[in-house]
C-alpha cells in the first residue's frame, strides 16, 4: 500500500504517535513499511510505502486492498481518530499514484486526482522546464513569487529535479550534481 504525500493519514488527535505506535494502532505490521511523517509531526500527516515491490499491476493492487480491508483504518475513522486516508498503488517507473479507495469527511475531501496522462504530461513539463533552467518558467510552475522563491533558491531546486531525474541524459545530471556539490556549505 503507498500513500502518496498528499494522501496520508490526517490525525485529529493533537497527540501524534511514532510510526510504530501507529502501525500498531492501525493494525498493520510496522516492518512491511517504510513510515514517514512526511512534512512533520506536528501536522500529523503520514506516508506508508510497502516495502514489496509487485512487478504485475494486479498483484499491487490486490495486495494495497487486502492490506485496506485487514487494517483498522475504517474503524479509527469511523471513532474520528483520523479525519481522512486513501490507499493505492504507485508505478515504479513513472511515480504515477493509482488510487483504490478512501474515507473523508465530505467538509474535508481529497483533491481532484488527475488522470495517469495529465500526471506523465505534468513531469514532462516539469522535466523540460529543469533541463532548460527556465527560473522564471519552473517559478511560474510552481506558482511562485520572486519573493516566495529567489533566482538562487528557483535554480537550487531546479539543479536537484535535474540530478536526480530518470529521464534527462547522464551528462546533465551531472553538471547539476557538480553545481550542486559547489554550493554545498563547507562543515568543520
Amino acid at each position: 500500500m503507498h500513500l502518496p504525500p498528499e494522501a496520508g493519514l490526517e490525525l485529529l488527535d493533537l497527540r501524534y504517535p511514532s510510526p510504530v505506535k501507529l502501525a500498531n494502532a492501525l493494525g498493520l505490521e510496522f516492518d512491511h513499511f517504510k513510515i514517514e511523517q512526511t512534512v512533520g509531526v506536528e501536522f500529523g500527516w503520514y506516508l506508508f510505502e510497502s516495502l514489496t515491490t509487485y512487478y504485475q499491476e494486479s498483484a499491487a493492487s490486490e495486495q494495497a486492498q487486502k492490506i485496506w480491508n485487514q487494517c483498522t483504518i475504517l474503524r479509527q475513522f469511523k471513532d474520528k481518530k483520523i479525519s481522512r486516508a486513501r490507499y493505492g498503488y504507485q508505478e515504479v517507473e513513472t511515480g504515477f499514484t493509482m488510487f483504490l479507495g478512501a474515507c473523508e469527511d465530505p467538509s474535508n475531501p481529497w483533491g481532484r486526482m488527475s488522470t495517469r496522462q495529465e500526471y506523465l504530461e505534468d513531469r514532462a513539463l516539469r522535466e523540460s522546464i529543469c533541463y532548460s533552467l527556465d527560473v522564471n518558467g519552473f517559478r511560474d510552475y510552481l506558482g511562485l513569487t520572486v519573493r516566495a522563491s529567489s533566482d538562487e533558491d528557483t535554480l537550487r531546486s531546479m539543479h536537484e529535479n535535474r540530478a536526480r531525474s530518470k529521464y534527462l541524459p547522464a551528462e546533465v545530471r551531472l553538471e547539476s550534481r557538480v553545481w550542486l556539490a559547489q554550493r554545498e556549505p563547507i562543515e568543520r
